[in-house]
């Protein structure tokens, strides 16, 4: 496969220069102008060396120059990972079954295609253009966990056999093994998943310890706490059963609205063992199905993948072993119960106080038009912004980059000073043709860095590790440009349509930011939008400004279409 190139220092920094100036004012952009060029002229081309020299190490290796520190950045948070950088993806996976059968549906799904990736009967991913696209998120079908420790958290891989596998249930707080396969890695069929979900369901409750509590504390707290519990040879044999887990499969009976399960579902505690790479949740009483995910190893463009899979299994109704079923439980001290249960109660009050909002917006592209719908989402949360705040923060976009090597994510910065003048001319009632096409040309522009590997924020992140290495401290890294660049007030991201994940949430990476995933659908776009209502100034504002700019921005594609006949 092709390697993540390291671009050339003098375009990453001239690119820098153009993204950051229309979040500085002049005073700050010369200050932070003197800063690149002190750069360029000192520690620039060492820290660049020493990345160059990286990048060898790592191509050779299978990797990329990114991918393991970027992989050792997640594994080194160490607040809750529902609360920082985990997410939750609601799965579109609908079903003529009800309850227990359908839930037993979605476990036979999961378990095959767990399993063919590790029977090796799943092909390798293309893009829509034909391009490979790298394999290696897809390891996480393997099991595995990453593991809370000190001072950063260890990540554990899955066994690579499909024989013999079991997978983990949660229910009402208790965990259950399930055997998932037999000696030839073929799983059980869905009438034999049924039964032992039943079992499970029919199983007495009332564990003191919900076990997936430690999970969500975040390894500050957790971190010690399971180095005391697994000193226990029963704990330690629970803990190797779950690491092993080919995944984990949460079933609710919360009677709730698609908001309410979204949000439940992204940050209350026990909806997940939030260290696991993918913990499928399923409600016994509606069509809701998600799973939550550990970033550290997958990003959602591989995660839509491993879906379409599932989507397109034939499942297999009778026949096969019978699964079994085996509780699972913690043993601890009355000081570790205690101390469990007030981190606790701490973690579901910072829980209680992200929401989430399902917000769509209609907005119809005329049949003329070709215009990415990234661009018109990207601008009609600008407009959100700039009508609200009428100041412009930074906004973050995640960009798939399997392409390359081990690839994972870019970031694309869309509030360019073209988007900006389009916006404030759309604001304004003086929008026109012209400004659409420069903002249109210049996301493209955007898109075509980051999918060649130039994009700028990689590449700077990739610079100051190299320094922090060196010993170096360049006064780019800590110029107010840079931090505010790297601030997200906006932190969006999208996969597209809806045919695999319908929408996905996740906590705003800054005080007071926002977090959106963003989706097309027929007639216009929906927003899932997460945000702390007590650090989000004007939050009302902005979902009405989204609608705002929706209109706005019809009115104007309606006048560019008329004017094209």
């Amino acid at each position: 496969m092709k390697h993540l190139p390291v671009p050339e220092l003098p375009g990453t920094l001239e690119r820098y220069l153009r993204v950051v100036r229309p979040l500085l004012e002049d005073a700050e952009f010369d200050t932070t102008a003197r800063r690149v060029r002190e750069f360029a002229d000192g520690d620039g081309p060492s820290c660049q060396a020493a990345l160059t020299d990286w990048a060898e190490q790592e191509n050779a290796a299978g990797r990329s120059w990114l991918s393991t520190e970027w992989e050792r950045m997640y594994l080194a948070i160490r607040t809750p990972l529902p609360l920082t950088s985990n997410a939750n993806f609601r799965l579109n996976l609908p079903s003529q079954l009800t309850g227990i059968e359908r839930a037993a549906d979605v476990v036979h799904r999961a378990a095959e295609t767990h399993l063919r990736y590790l029977r090796g009967e799943i092909a390798d991913e293309v893009n829509p253009r034909g391009t490979q696209l790298d394999m290696a998120q897809w390891r996480v079908l393997a099991g595995g966990l990453s593991h809370p420790d000190t001072p950063m958290d260890e990540s554990i891989s899955g066994p690579a056999e499909p024989e013999h596998r079991h997978a983990c249930v949660l229910w009402q707080g208790s965990l259950y093994r399930l055997t998932v396969s037999d000696a030839q890695g073929r799983p059980a069929s869905r009438k034999e998943f049924e039964s032992a979900l039943q079992q499970v369901v029919d199983s007495p409750t009332g564990s003191d310890v919900d076990v997936t509590t430690i999970s969500c504390l975040g390894s500050e707290i957790a971190a010690p706490l399971m180095d005391e519990m697994l000193r226990d040879p029963a704990n330690r044999k629970m803990y190797q059963q779950l690491t092993d887990a080919l995944f984990v499969v949460h079933l609710t009976e919360a009677d709730l609205t698609e908001q309410e399960h979204q949000q439940r579902s992204t940050f209350a505690a026990g909806q997940a063992w939030a260290y696991k790479p993918l913990s499928y949740q399923v409600s016994l009483i509606d069509q809701f199905t998600a799973v939550h995910l550990e970033h550290s190893r997958i990003d959602g463009g591989a995660l839509r993948a491993i879906v379409a899979v599932m989507q397109d299994l034939e499942p297999v109704d009778d026949g096969g072993e019978p699964v079994t079923v085996e509780p699972m439980s913690w043993t601890v001290s009355d000081g570790i119960r205690q101390r469990l249960s007030d981190a606790l109660n701490s973690y579901q009050r910072e829980a209680d106080s992200h929401q989430i909002l399902i917000e769509r917006v209609e907005l119809q592209v005329p049949a003329t038009l070709r215009i990415s719908h990234d661009a018109l989402q990207q601008w009609i949360m600008l407009f959100a912004q700039l009508a609200t705040y009428r100041r412009v923060r930074s906004t973050y976009e995640a960009v798939d980059a399997r392409e390359f090597q081990a690839g994972r994510t870019e970031c694309l910065r869309p509030n360019s000073a073209e988007a900006i003048r389009l916006v404030k001319a759309l604001i304004a009632g003086g929008a026109n043709a012209e400004l659409l096409d420069a903002a249109l040309e210049r996301h493209k522009e955007l898109v075509t860095e980051c999918k060649t590997g130039i994009g700028i924020d990689r590449h700077l992140f990739g610079l100051r590790v190299m320094a922090d290495r060196l010993g170096l401290s360049p006064g780019l890294f800590q110029d107010e440009g840079y931090r505010r660049l790297t601030t997200d007030f906006l932190s969006t991201t999208s996969v597209g349509g809806a045919e695999q994940v319908v929408r996905f949430s996740f906590a705003p990476t800054s005080a007071g930011g926002i977090g959106v995933n963003y989706t097309p659908f027929e007639g216009g776009y929906e927003f899932c939008i997460s945000h702390r209502p007590r650090q989000t100034e004007r939050f009302d504002e902005v979902v009405a400004s989204l609608h705002d700019g929706a209109r706005a921005l019809q009115d104007l594609l309606v006048e560019v279409a008329a004017a094209d006949r």
